[in-house]
């Protein structure tokens, strides 16, 4: 897989010549998105997608309708709550108020100084009461709908939650309890540690009895604790199940409910899950429910249980007939997709990735419920039915039915290794390199390492391991191509080759405090092209350079490396000289989604889509079989357009000037290179 590392920096005016190009959208549904409320007065779901989009939905008539704010560049939403068509946002910024549902809304911050990554709970037994969580997680309170807002005096708080039978409310962190007994007015503050880390969740069962999730990086059995005398001693009732981020507690009547979601999963449990009290267990709901979410919030309406997965849309699940609902938006694709690594000699591209595994079949896409927290998957090229897929932490799995069913092949792998392996690459029918950087529960480090399998991926053995300080040393392999009998490794070290199937690699080329990103090969102009990202500059900026023979190199992007930066590039596999590249600009608000070049990149055409809202193209592939062009854009699906409409369009041109690489320090100084090893 190819890292894509995106500079989001400083915004400002830019003037181009646009050309608005009309595409398809071809990937699966669905809404990327992690922020809900529900408000329980009008059973209206409110939703904020990851691209800062606001929805109201009907639930009764799966209607989406997109909320319009005002919002100023660079800010936020970090927080919704609604009750009875009353609506606050809360932002980087402000604290916006709708008192109707959504069609208006006015800055409701008064008071409070500084707001960054708000949140915001209403107090519902006294819905005029406000709380909000600001900054360093101080808390203010407002008890006129949110017209004026006073600091409560309470710091590092991390959750609240409250009786709402009683006029008792608890804020909580890792170390500390806040108390109030007259609805937030004043606070007693009382030590206590259950959980040595993070709260993430908690519920007040009455003014003596609380439960709170959070987050062991030490200890997974760890997570989930109850107290029956207001906090004096704790039990802990995780029950021995594998809870990964135990991210929300919700009351419905005398029941406990939990939402666990799975980031980097040491385990396949997510969805919701109730408590059972009396067998001191977890019972999972539907299990269409559980499987499909992975969001961090639940809320409910009556005895339906809503829940918002990060991918697929809302759940409801309702109580008393235990069925599930999925409300998926028909028009809204938002969904964070990557194109798996396909071969070059199919090239069908009938698989993508997010966390999860969609394929693609009689037409329509399909979520792939034996393969969970996908980092990666290719087929081979020699044997489409054959596939291999990296999940984070558990490691390498084989599909030997074109990815419908897997099993686990770690045979080799050492275990810290499992961690986040993050390439796999075909040499042969038999023979397949991974690669990748080994990471702990709480913090990345820099050893990067290549394993090798000769027999399918039945059995791997570790053949290359760098251990350094600096990240452009890593040997995790970004690209692979063939020419002649010869193998060619695009690593973050530089570029290595090998001419015994991967077993040893010597160095080809390097360029001083550059990392190198991507390499492609154009067969009939015998050319190589690399992407790398030049670290000499702040920020750091793009390169994309060409050469022959590993001597004589040509920048391809010289006049728009200063302003812009290459996401992703691919060479056209059927129109020799033809080049996209996904595109940021490092100092405009205006950039082109694509960019391509009819000529080895000596100018450039710049592309802009009025069809998907998304400045970032992620991932950019081909499909032989009908000259289509398809792009995966930041927080959206898959969409195709044709190269030869493309082709025929009169674009604004960019000229680049041919410029020999002369000036760059010691291009065959291998600098911290790791040692090989069979």
């Amino acid at each position: 897989m190819k890292i894509k590392l995106i500079l989001l920096l400083s915004i400002l005016s830019s003037f181009f010549l646009i050309n608005l190009y009309s595409i398809e959208q071809i990937g699966p549904a669905g809404i990327s998105a992690n922020l809900l409320s529900v408000d329980a007065i009008t059973n209206k779901i409110y939703v904020v997608s990851k691209n800062n989009n606001i929805y109201k939905v009907a639930q009764e008539t799966n209607s989406w309708t997109q909320l319009i704010i005002a919002f100023q560049n660079g800010e936020k939403v970090n927080s919704i709550a609604a009750n009875n068509n009353v609506v606050f946002i809360g932002t980087n910024y402000h604290i916006y108020r709708s008192l109707n549902g959504g069609l208006n809304w006015s800055i409701a911050d008064n008071g409070i100084t500084f707001i960054s990554l708000a949140n915001i709970v209403i107090y519902k037994p006294n819905p005029n009461i406000i709380f909000t969580q600001v900054d360093m997680n101080e808390w203010y309170r407002s008890t006129n709908n949110g017209n004026t807002w006073q600091y409560m005096g309470v710091f590092g708080a991390q959750r609240m939650s409250y009786n709402p039978d009683s006029d008792f409310v608890l804020l909580i962190n890792s170390g500390v309890m806040y108390k109030s007994y007259d609805c937030g007015a004043s606070w007693n503050e009382e030590e206590y540690s259950p959980i040595s880390d993070m709260i993430l969740s908690s519920v007040v069962i009455n003014d003596s009895t609380y439960i709170v999730g959070g987050f062991d990086p030490n200890d997974i059995t760890k997570r989930i604790f109850i107290t029956h005398d207001y906090g004096n001693n704790w039990e802990n009732i995780t029950y021995g199940f594998d809870f990964n981020f135990p991210t929300d507690l919700k009351k419905i009547g005398d029941d406990i409910f939990l939402n666990v979601a799975t980031f980097e999963s040491e385990s396949e449990l997510r969805g919701v899950f109730k408590l059972d009290r009396i067998n001191h267990t977890w019972v999972r709901l539907g299990d269409s429910f559980a499987k499909e979410n992975n969001g961090i919030y639940i809320d409910n309406f009556g005895n339906n249980l809503v829940s918002l997965s990060m991918f697929n849309g809302l759940f409801i699940f309702n109580l008393d007939e235990n069925t599930t609902c999925n409300l998926t938006p028909n028009n809204i694709y938002e969904l964070s997709l990557n194109l798996c690594s396909d071969s070059n000699l199919l090239n069908t591209n009938n698989f993508c990735r997010s966390n999860s595994l969609y394929s693609f079949s009689n037409n329509q896409w399909h979520r792939v419920d034996s393969l969970y927290t996908v980092f990666e998957m290719a087929q081979s090229p020699f044997d489409p039915n054959f596939c291999v897929g990296l999940s984070v932490r558990k490691g390498v799995y084989l599909s030997q039915n074109n990815g419908d069913t897997w099993i686990q092949s770690n045979n080799g792998i050492a275990p810290n290794d499992r961690q986040l392996i993050n390439n796999v690459h075909f040499l042969t029918e038999n023979i397949i390199l991974i690669s990748g950087y080994e990471k702990n529960l709480n913090h990345f480090n820099n050893k990067s390492f290549i394993y090798r399998s000769i027999n399918r991926g039945e059995t791997w053995v570790k053949t290359m391991e760098v251990d350094s300080d600096s990240v452009t040393n890593g040997i995790s392999l970004e690209d692979i191509v063939k020419v002649g009998d010869t193998f060619y490794a695009c690593m973050h070290c530089g570029i290595k080759k090998s001419e015994d199937f991967g077993l040893t690699w010597e160095d080809a080329f390097n360029l001083n405090n550059r990392e190198f990103m991507q390499l492609q090969y154009d067969s009939d102009s015998e050319t190589f092209y690399l992407r790398t990202v030049n670290l000499n500059f702040s920020p750091s900026k793009s390169e994309l350079i060409k050469t022959t023979d590993f001597v004589n190199w040509t920048d391809c992007f010289q006049s728009f490396s200063d302003d812009y930066g290459i996401i992703d590039f691919e060479l056209s596999p059927f129109s020799s000289g033809t080049i996209f590249c996904s595109t940021y600009q490092r100092d405009h608000s205006l950039s082109p989604q694509l960019i391509f070049s009819r000529d080895f990149g000596q100018t450039w055409n710049e592309i802009y889509f009025d069809e998907i809202n998304s400045k970032f193209i992620l991932d950019i592939g081909f499909i032989n079989a009908t000259d289509d062009i398809i792009i995966c854009p930041e927080n959206s699906s898959i969409y195709k357009f044709n190269l030869n409409d493309v082709l025929t369009t009169d674009f604004h041109i960019t000229p680049i000037n041919d410029y020999a690489l002369k000036n760059y320090p010691n291009p065959f100084s291998l600098s911290g290179s790791g040692r090989n090893s069979s």
